[in-house]
């Protein structure tokens, strides 16, 4: 047979095939008037003519006379799913972040890269939280269970807009089209709408069973809690009082523990704007509020009255870092908070209030607080001796403060009297007041001078000299060092009344000299007098004096003892101060063992001798005896040491788990030793560091022998960058 002949056979056969006229199982297709024929759609789809004749009409579309599955039709997001948008063609789609890992999934670290089994369109990555344990716990630290899932920070910003509801899946707002009304009308403050069913959404959603609910809020945790610490003890139930700062949002907070070292409330205090939004639980940390106020709380220092009349009354003094003043707070003995004012600061007083103390003085029977504090740069009204601010700059005017309540409960900054204490004009800073035309002058305070450039040199100087009558001299430079600590006198003031008494002692640092200064009233003058740092003969000791706690002696006729780190020997030093008369101690150059409460020489094994020990030191004299707590800075550990009968000083407590050690204070209540400190954490979180600072409570009971330690500590957590100067410590 011809081939030509085989093409005429085949050719009507391929276009018989090609028509299915040929085919006696081929059937029919339905035109648009025909009813739909059952059977004729493969893979079980619907015959149909129009959409109409689907089962989810909005979600199909008739292709060929059968049913196809696609994306639903909408005139707006309130036709599409929960997690879908509404796009200009009016179709549905998906609104999610697609991801190859956790670390594209934000910087709260609460949402993850997880599979997403959509029956239609296959599996996808997506952002998304993980569900709650079984008992309705989290993994994670820092994350809580909301609506059945862990979060660390309110989703959809803890708010959505009226008739919306936050879709977990994708962290938005949706329109709550298919919510029961009465939900959206009643939403309690503090708590937000969601859509329930963590898997009816997106494409795969069935809306007939879509359901709302209005959730309380996680709270709003702060990270940055626990520093500037200060503690005190409530007299009534043994309640361990401590003030800290909230660094995430500038606050001033009170925390309260029991007796057995768990935390009973945690208040916030000040810097909590008033009729901001809520978007945590009004339940939690700043009732919900996450709106930074103004910035307060820093440098804080807390007193209690433990007897007599007003007992039970607390008073806290502490730094506004926003305004730059001396703050103070009173809480009554029924436990409610007066409205927080300012002592002293603004325009005419200036950097007023940084490293507070606060002690009680007993004026005509009662107690009344008092407070020691650095003024950092004077204000417009300020004056150190025959400088004004006027002559000398408001920012070379440095000194240590004095404020005395004139009544035991102090309600504005006029119930209050203010001194200065001390005072000292810094040097001008290099250069000051002609970065371009200064020169090196080693005749000059601050080795620099101003001039006006002469141009007789012929051209000789080079780019780092200028011209002065035919001269080519040396340009100076206006870079300013950089410090740990703020330049002048009066910092970390250490404030202390004998018991019953109302003259003030303060012992404090003179950043100038490098010495250690305790200033009181004699005659009704204050005087001030080197304590260490400088020998009778003027000769410097060393740079002696910082973080310095002064206290009275109980067990030495209440004779002042102050303990105080030793920058130039590294350790932390101790002494017995005569306050009415300088101190010169003839072993000052050369100071024994018997000068130290820590040499910080160790057991040679843990750490390469000297470390670094002293930093935020507080002593405590009790009936017992007298103890001193403090930072070993080199492994960031906390100590506590206690004085024995031989004058030496024994360990009695060392806690090293975490960076401890920094804002350390302590208080005395039925036989116990409360500890303080600040754990400074820094973690990374998907490749940025994260703070998750918190506040510990260590005890140490005392046990038949003194200064033995029953082996019971218990620590709290609260949580709370911290600033650690190079000698550690917190600034």
């Amino acid at each position: 047979m011809s081939h030509r002949r085989l093409f005429a056979i085949l050719l009507p056969c391929a276009l018989l095939a090609l028509s299915a006229c040929s085919s006696e199982n081929s059937k029919p297709k339905p035109g648009p008037d025909d009813p739909p024929v059952e059977g004729q759609c493969a893979d079980g789809k619907q015959a149909c003519t129009t959409a109409e004749d689907c089962a989810d009409p909005g979600h199909s579309v008739c292709q060929n006379g059968c049913c196809e599955v696609t994306t639903r039709e909408c005139e707006s997001d309130a036709a599409c799913c929960p997690g879908q948008k509404c796009t200009s063609v009016g179709r549905c789609t998906d609104d999610y972040l697609e991801c190859n890992s956790d670390a594209e999934c934000g910087s709260a670290g609460d949402r993850y890269c997880l599979d997403w089994n959509d029956p239609t369109f296959g599996v996808t990555k997506r952002c998304n939280y993980k569900p709650c344990n079984a008992d309705g716990s989290c993994s994670e630290e820092g994350q809580s269970c909301f609506a059945g899932v862990c979060v660390a920070a309110p989703p959809c910003g803890g708010a959505c807009g009226e008739g919306e509801a936050c879709v977990l899946a994708n962290n938005t707002c949706h329109p709550a089209t298919h919510c029961d009304p009465a939900v959206l009308a009643n939403v309690p403050r503090g708590s937000l709408v969601v859509f329930t069913d963590l898997d009816n959404v997106y494409d795969a959603c069935v809306p007939a069973e879509l359901q709302c609910a209005a959730v309380e809020l996680p709270p709003i945790e702060p990270a940055d809690l626990g520093r500037h610490a200060s503690l005190a003890i409530a007299p009534a139930n043994g309640d361990i009082l401590v003030s800290m700062y909230d660094g995430t949002h500038g606050d001033l907070v009170v925390r309260t523990f029991d007796v057995d070292g768990k935390v009973k409330s945690t208040e916030w205090v000040d810097g909590v704007p008033q009729d901001a939004p809520v978007i945590g639980s009004v339940n939690g940390p700043r009732g919900g509020v996450a709106e930074p106020g103004p910035d307060v709380g820093q440098y804080s220092s807390i007193a209690t009255i433990r007897s007599g009349e007003g007992e039970g009354r607390v008073f806290v003094a502490y730094y506004g870092a926003t305004d730059k003043s001396l703050h103070f707070i009173a809480r009554d003995n029924a436990g409610n908070y007066a409205a927080p004012y300012v002592i002293d600061g603004g325009a005419t007083s200036g950097d007023v209030g940084r490293y507070a103390s606060l002690a009680l003085a007993t004026t005509n029977g009662e107690q009344r607080p008092a407070i020691a504090y650095f003024q950092k740069t004077g204000g417009t009204e300020t004056t150190c001796g025959e400088a004004t601010a006027t002559e000398v700059g408001t920012k070379r005017l440095t000194a240590l403060k004095f404020a005395r309540a004139k009544t035991s409960v102090p309600a504005s900054a006029a119930d209050w009297d203010i001194e200065t204490v001390a005072c000292h004009v810094l040097p001008k800073p290099p250069c000051d007041g002609c970065p371009l035309s200064c020169i090196v002058d080693e005749t000059s305070e601050n080795g620099t001078s101003c001039i006006t450039a002469t141009n007789d040199c012929n051209n000789a100087c080079s780019s780092s000299q200028l011209c002065l009558d035919g001269v080519c001299r040396d340009k100076g430079s206006a870079t300013a060092t950089v410090k740990a600590l703020p330049e002048g006198v009066g910092l970390f003031p250490s404030l202390a009344f004998r018991e019953g008494e109302d003259v003030p002692h303060i012992a404090w640092y003179d950043e100038q000299q490098g010495n250690l200064m305790i200033s009181t009233i004699e005659g009704g003058t204050w005087t001030s007098k080197i304590v260490d740092g400088q020998d009778a003969s003027g000769k410097d000791t060393g740079d002696v004096g910082l973080y310095p706690s002064l206290t009275f002696d109980r067990q030495n006729s209440g004779a002042a003892v102050v303990a105080y780190y030793d920058a130039t020997r590294r350790g932390l030093r101790y002494l017995t101060a005569t306050i009415s008369t300088q101190l010169a101690p003839a072993n000052q150059q050369t100071p024994g063992n018997a000068d130290f409460i820590d040499r910080g020489l160790g057991d040679g094994t843990t750490y390469t001798p000297p470390a670094r020990v002293g930093a935020d030191a507080v002593l405590l004299s009790t009936a017992e005896g007298l103890y001193a707590a403090y930072q070993d800075a080199t492994s960031s550990d906390l100590i506590l040491r206690g004085r024995q009968a031989d004058g030496s000083w024994k360990d009695l407590g060392r806690w090293s788990e975490g960076a401890l050690g920094f804002y350390a204070d302590m208080d005395i209540y039925g036989g116990a030793l409360y500890l303080g400190s600040t754990d400074l954490k820094l973690k990374t979180l998907r490749g940025k560091p994260k703070i998750g600072h918190q506040y510990r409570l260590f005890r140490h009971v005392f046990g038949s022998a003194e200064g033995e330690d029953s082996g019971e500590s218990g620590s709290e957590n609260g949580q709370g960058e911290g600033e650690s100067g190079a000698e550690g410590g917190a600034q």
